[in-house]
């Protein structure tokens, strides 16, 4: 399975293992990855093992993933964690139209994604795309991240969309970290350098380009 690209990216964690090692107690009391540590991981491609060849990522086979990911959660949890959150929603993108995938990930070569699936927010139907009103817990990295994917049930009005089979309407949106507010929630004894605080919008637009229906419709 192994591969040269592969190898190049484990080297790579082999010669970032000190900086990872001195910056984990900072990491802890910070409760969220040092700016330095981000910086290094995002340099040696950490955040883009999965996206695809033609926007700058790796393109790494799933085993090849876990390989990395193990790698570097030997040397700290936390930057393990974050790296996972990092990589996996390009997985979850393929609905989005190219042009939207292309401005977040191939426009911005420095990008880094994360993403908090429950609870749901609310999407709210207007011209153009969606209002999305919502907070999530466990926003994994989302202080060192310029996009964050979330998960909200879909509304017409005051009323609750839901498929025919009675699941409710699902939506992911991509949307700017600048347009959240990260309440720091994440006071706990185990990866707390993983970041992972509330993340809240309060009525922001999102642009149709910007979501996609999500799972089974």
């Amino acid at each position: 399975m192994s591969t040269e690209v592969l190898q190049r990216h484990l080297a790579s964690i082999a010669r970032l293992a000190p900086l990872i090692e001195a910056h984990a107690d900072s990491a802890e009391q910070l409760r969220r990855l040092p700016p330095p540590l981000v910086r290094a991981l995002v340099e040696a491609g950490l955040f883009k093992l999965y996206l695809p060849r033609s926007l700058g990522g790796s393109e790494l086979e799933p085993l090849e993933f876990a390989e990395c990911l193990e790698a570097i959660s030997r040397i700290d949890g936390s930057a393990g964690w974050c790296a996972f959150i990092g990589n996996v929603n390009t997985l979850f993108t393929s609905p989005m139209i190219p042009e939207s995938i292309e401005t977040i990930f191939a426009n911005q070569p420095e990008v880094v994604t994360g993403s908090a699936f429950f609870p749901f927010g609310r999407a709210l139907r207007c011209e153009g795309g969606h209002r999305v009103t919502g907070r999530w817990q466990f926003a994994s990295g989302c202080q060192h991240c310029s996009w964050y994917f979330v998960l909200c049930q879909e509304y017409d009005g005051d009323t609750p969309l839901f498929h025919d089979h009675g699941a409710p309407r699902t939506r992911a949106c991509f949307v700017p970290i600048s347009s959240y507010t990260i309440e720091e929630t994440w006071d706990v004894s185990g990866l707390a350098g993983s970041g992972s605080h509330d993340v809240i919008l309060d009525d922001v637009f999102v642009p149709e380009d910007m979501s996609w229906p999500f799972g089974r419709h």
